[in-house]
């Protein structure tokens, strides 16, 4: 009896410990992920069709910060290998891949928004938070 409640105790402060929050969760379940790519090549292409000429002329000296937000999604969702790109785009930064807690909760976010309504932007402010303070912290 004793060895037995010896196990149980074990066993359980060897799954408290698996299950620590300060462990990076990267990873994302299939039916975010696909929303999250909609959503992402969706804003994407209207941040491109809503850019005056004054902003093409210009827009390789400065990106958004919602811009570079939607482009790190989706050099991520490529990685995912969710959006397919036979080469990895220019844009692609080796800096999003410090980020990819930030993106993994990003997509997740997609899981209960209705993509039809302006309701998932809500998915943008904590990205960007999140994205900010890995930014600070790499400086």
């Amino acid at each position: 009896m004793k060895p037995l409640f010896i196990s149980i105790i074990f066993l359980g402060a060897v799954t408290a410990c698996s299950q620590s929050p300060h462990q990076a969760q990267h990873a994302v379940d299939h039916f975010s992920l696909v929303r999250s790519a909609v959503y992402t090549q969706r804003e994407l292409i209207n941040t491109q069709l809503n850019r005056t000429i004054e902003d093409r002329v210009t827009e390789t000296e400065f990106k958004g910060r919602r811009e570079q937000l939607l482009i790190g999604s989706y050099c991520d969702l490529i990685d995912r290998r969710i959006i397919y790109s036979r080469d990895n785009p220019t844009s692609c930064d080796l800096a999003m891949s410090r980020s990819r807690q930030c993106l993994g909760d990003f997509h997740r976010c997609f899981k209960n928004c209705d993509l039809r309504s302006q309701a998932c932007r809500r998915c943008e402010d904590p990205a960007l938070t999140c994205l900010d303070a890995v930014s600070q912290m790499q400086h």
